[in-house]
């Protein structure tokens, strides 16, 4: 796909990845790029995708892109230190949050579409509510910059991966970590990537590991 000025930092299908393993159904896909944007495409003709709405407003290189669980938004992350939601519909921006000290490496929001959770290299994970625009939480419990976050599909858990060398288990409702994965050395120079996948988890690096 030709859209894009600058080199693709993330791109992801729309919607839960549970839902395309059992339904097959590929149809959008969001994108962020160096060149400062994030795009939505839609690729139900995969030889010839549209792009169907381009989101602009990052002063630096977008790192990370989120699809609303309603269809209704995107959430970006990115060098400059915000977070921000943008209008599908529109492409403008609704919100900025500002708050990491240091680049956000990896947004999600939650199943329930009312937060959005950001990973920085500034080492913590902020919960932010969309509606208001404010921090209601920060886990600071990683010792290197966050990489990566993800959320179970039913938002009891959260996910982290750190250059720590570690990926941390969080219970939501008790807000802590409940457990500690470690495996990986001397990844100062990887981006560790995690994630759910059914009742599995999928850890990611140089290599794969299911644990």
């Amino acid at each position: 796909m030709v859209g894009h000025r600058g080199n693709v930092k993330c791109a992801l299908f729309t919607g839960p990845q549970d839902q395309f393993i059992a339904s097959g159904a590929r149809t959008m896909l969001v994108s962020a790029s160096g060149d400062r944007t994030a795009k939505l495409w839609d690729i139900r003709e995969p030889t010839t995708p549209a792009c169907a709405a381009t989101f602009t407003g990052h002063g630096e290189d977008v790192y990370s892109v989120a699809y609303h669980p309603g269809s209704l938004h995107v959430v970006t992350g990115g060098y400059d230190k915000t977070v921000r939601i943008f209008d599908v519909t529109t492409e403008t921006m609704m919100k900025s949050f500002a708050g990491h000290d240091l680049s956000v490496a990896q947004v999600t929001f939650n199943p329930l579409g009312n937060l959005v959770i950001s990973g920085s290299k500034d080492k913590s994970i902020k919960f932010w509510d969309i509606l208001s625009g404010t921090c209601i939480k920060t886990f600071a419990a990683h010792l290197g910059e966050v990489t990566s976050v993800a959320m179970s599909t039913d938002g009891s858990y959260l996910l982290s991966s750190s250059k720590d060398n570690s990926t941390r288990l969080w219970d939501i409702r008790m807000m802590q970590p409940v457990q500690k994965f470690k495996g990986y050395q001397n990844i100062s120079k990887h981006f560790i990537r995690s994630g759910f996948l059914r009742n599995r988890l999928v850890i990611s690096g140089s290599e794969v590991r299911l644990l």
